[in-house]
């Protein structure tokens, strides 16, 4: 019986071939979208789980309300590991991370910049799961010196050579020990580092300051042991430790006014499954994904699915006519309706398992591409034998819920009617049918929609006036080992006539390494959270301001005519307003906190800064955050980075001249330099990750939608045969026959518009929340959405209806 079904199946699938591509057409493009989709679902709850014990691990995460403003980080100061391992059974190990930047490593005379570089304590190894090739990983990391790299690392260094005991200079001063090869991390951990350094060899990581120090801490929790429960007592370790201390540094009263004005400090402990898609944090070891993101395609993906369903169920019901006959013959020789409604599931089921195969190739063949297009590293699984199952259940149900409807509709005809001729009643099935059109094409303007808004969002981010000139301005990278020497490489870059102008800096505005945020307040009273604020410090020379376009908008810049400015700052308007200046701050005094040698504070090491200038405000950061206090302050040590405005139109001249002028300067340190521009826009990568993905899926969801209107359309035609052919007998023109057939459908588009616009709406403000910074999306983004998609299904409907007006009038009344 079942060969029969399959056998008949494959007859009528050959007999209508032009429907049957079209079908196996849509119903491609909808599962291949789906099948990437799902890929990059599954990548992004995939991220972490590799690690063995990965249900046990958690991160302290740091949580601030002080000042009126909300602060969240993913570190914590550096006594907290031992204090949480020593003090609470609950936890069986704990590790730190400590990034600083880039470092230079070379084996004898040719530095080599390593971004991916960390200071980690030894039992990182206990906690996370990474694969030792050489070594001991009990006492990898417990020398001062010692290093753990990574596989690949390791063949950079020591080609054809054994790296375990052998040795590399950081930063032409620390010789390090190798003392373990790892595996290299795979793509879905939340961190990628190549090279481990022994926590033990830095001084900072063993200070007792329980203020300050973004030390992401992870946590082993003993098996049986309870999160929340440890959770809940991290409080009390607050009050012992850091509210003596702070009390000590910044005056009891301070921490009294803390605790009455509201402020508050908590700690979390999030579990390691939850970072990569629930964190986004300050301090994050990288840039995470979205949970959001996840629900959004997943959605997307069954929409997909579901209108290229539709299509299915629309284009067999508009080819019932042609099988009337089939079934009333059918049901006359004895075929009951259970019968035909296997045969037309068993059509339906080998229809989709041919596309799920076509589906899978085109997969394989697109996935290079868009991994290009969309910097993701997908590939369907090799050797899954689940994912071939997953693959065959889909095949069954996709096909059975495309072709359910339709075999119920068909199955149903009556032979006594359709043997007749009599027309065929749909006038139950006509309101669904177009309701599922409506459907699919109200999905497809609300990705349209989305698509053109996220672009005007990301053309805002570009063209949006940031409050200095990012553009023409090249930073030179991974300079720290030059120091003072900065200073007179500028100036002897600067006499070169491409070169406009030079500054040196411990920060510039970007997505750089962590910058110093100490607690500053009014000179001259006692700090409390009333007159004080963490704000950002950076340490700028002369140049500063006038090369990187910024306004001063009060006072003036730092000047060679005063000597005074060694003691001098310039504030943005952010700190300004929160520190409460009157109109003129100009003269006034502020004190910021330092920290000692070894790391620790005390409130008698601050240091007093006159204010000589206010910088008009400018985004340094993400345009999702707002404008935070920051202050330029004087000075020329700690100055680790140097960048130039040069010429516009001869980009290419300026890095010649850059690169010749730094051998000759500083020879043997690497020539590694990026545009400002470019660095900004990193911040945005997601961004246009989600705005490619989008363009891409609203592209597929309107032509699988049009594909539906092409089917409704032939129906639609083929059951108002005769009333086109008496029509045009009666003298109506192939326009008016259009003009009459498209009425119709363009009522259905209109519908489909009216039910996304407000959902596109909700989902556009949704979005955009997350922004500081936001672009207005006027009424002009839907109406441009909606003149598209009227336009594809013009060009749709146009082509079934030229042809059924075109139709002979006695082919259509021949038998009346």
């Amino acid at each position: 019986m079942l060969r029969k079904y399959i056998t008949i199946a494959i007859r009528n699938l050959n007999k209508y071939r032009f429907y049957t591509i079209i079908n196996v057409f849509g119903l491609t493009i909808g599962i291949s979208a789906c099948l990437i989709i799902l890929l990059f679902v599954q990548f992004e709850l995939s991220y972490d789980k590799f690690n063995l014990n990965a249900d046990r691990i958690v991160r302290v995460d740091w949580e601030l309300y002080f000042g009126g403003k909300h602060t969240h980080k993913a570190a914590v100061t550096p006594p907290m590991a031992d204090v949480l391992v020593r003090d609470y059974p609950e936890v069986e190990a704990a590790t730190r991370f400590r990034y600083l930047g880039s470092f230079q490593f070379k084996r004898d005379v040719e530095n080599t910049v390593e971004s991916r570089v960390v200071y980690a304590d030894n039992d990182l190894f206990k906690i996370f799961t990474i694969p030792f090739i050489a070594g001991n990983p009990e006492n990898a990391l417990k020398e001062p010196h010692s290093m753990v790299i990574s596989e690949q690392c390791a063949k950079q260094f020591f080609p054809d050579e054994n790296a375990l005991g052998k040795t590399l200079i950081k930063d032409n001063k620390t010789l390090y020990t190798v003392t373990g090869i790892v595996k290299d991390l795979p793509e879905n951990s939340h961190f990628h580092y190549r090279m481990f350094l022994s926590m033990e060899g830095l001084e900072e990581s063993k200070n007792g300051n329980w203020i300050g120090g973004p030390y992401n801490t992870y946590l082993l929790l003993q098996k049986g042991s309870d999160r929340k429960t440890l959770e809940d007592k991290l409080p009390d370790m607050l009050a012992k430790y850091l509210v003596p201390q702070a009390s000590s540094v910044l005056g009891a009263s301070f921490m009294d006014e803390f605790v009455k004005g509201g402020s508050q400090l908590n700690l979390h402990l999030r579990p390691l499954l939850d970072i990569h898609l629930h964190s986004n944090l300050q301090n994050e070891l990288e840039p995470n994904g979205d949970i959001k993101y996840v629900y959004l395609f997943s959605a997307v993906a069954a929409f997909i699915l579901v209108i290229a369903c539709i299509n299915f169920m629309n284009l067999a019901t508009a080819r019932s006519i042609k099988r009337a006959r089939e079934v009333g013959i059918r049901k006359v020789m004895g075929s009951t309706r259970s019968n035909l409604t296997v045969q037309f599931l068993s059509e339906s089921v080998i229809l989709t398992a041919l596309s799920f195969v076509v589906a899978l190739a085109i997969t394989s063949l697109v996935l290079p591409t868009f991994n290009l297009l969309t910097d993701m590293h997908l590939a369907i699984p090799g050797s899954d034998w689940r994912l071939g199952l997953g693959l065959a259940l889909a095949a069954v149900l996709v096909g059975v819920a495309a072709g359910l409807y339709p075999g119920f509709v068909l199955s149903a005809y009556q032979p006594a009617h359709v043997l007749k001729g009599k027309p065929m009643a749909h006038n139950g099935s006509s309101f669904l049918r177009r309701g599922l059109v409506v459907f699919q094409f109200a999905v497809s303007m609300f990705l349209i929609i989305a698509t053109l808004a996220l672009y005007r969002q990301m053309n805002f981010i570009q063209q949006k006036k940031l409050g200095f000139d990012k553009e023409q301005v090249i930073r030179l990278r991974d300079v720290v080992n030059l120091g003072d020497k900065l200073f007179a490489i500028k100036e002897e870059m600067t006499k070169n006539a491409l070169i406009k102008s030079g500054t040196v800096s411990s920060y510039f505005p970007g997505p750089f390494s962590a910058r110093k945020t100490p607690l500053a307040w009014r000179y001259g009273e006692t700090p409390s959270p009333d007159n004080s604020l963490n704000m950002e410090e950076w340490t700028v020379d002369y140049d500063y301001v006038p090369t990187l376009g910024m306004e001063i908008v009060a006072g003036r810049n730092f000047s060679r005519d005063f000597p005074s400015d060694s003691s001098a700052v310039i504030l943005n308007e952010t700190a300004i307003r929160d520190f409460g200046f009157a109109d003129d701050p100009i003269g006034h005094n502020i004190s910021v906190l330092n920290e000692n040698p070894d790391g620790s504070q005390d409130s008698t090491n601050a240091t007093t800064w006159t204010i000589v200038g206010v910088v008009k405000d400018f985004n340094f950061e993400s345009l999702r955050q707002r404008v935070t206090p920051l202050g330029l302050f004087f000075g020329t040590k700690s100055m680790h980075s140097i960048a130039f405005r040069f010429e516009t139109g001869n980009t290419q001249a300026v890095i010649e001249t850059l690169r010749d002028k730094w051998k000759t300067l500083a020879p043997g340190e690497p020539f590694h330099y990026a545009f400002l521009d470019q660095d900004f826009e990193r911040l945005y990568t997601s961004e246009k990750k989600l705005s490619r993905l989008f363009m891409m899926f609203s592209g597929l969801a309107i032509i699988i939608a049009c594909l539906g209107l092409f089917a409704l359309t032939a129906f639609t035609a083929e059951q108002r045969t005769k009333e086109i052919g008496i029509r045009k007998v009666m003298g109506a023109t192939v326009q008016n026959i259009v003009l009459l057939l498209s009425r119709e459908f363009s009522k259905l588009v209109l519908a489909g518009f009216l039910f996304a616009a407000p959902l596109a709406a909700y989902g556009i403000y949704w979005y955009l929340q997350q922004y500081a910074y936001k672009t207005d999306i006027s009424l002009m983004v839907y109406l441009e959405a909606g003149i598209l998609a009227f336009l594809l299904a013009a060009l749709t409907m146009g082509f079934q209806s030229i042809k059924a007006a075109n139709t002979n009038p006695v082919n259509a009344l021949k038998n009346e």
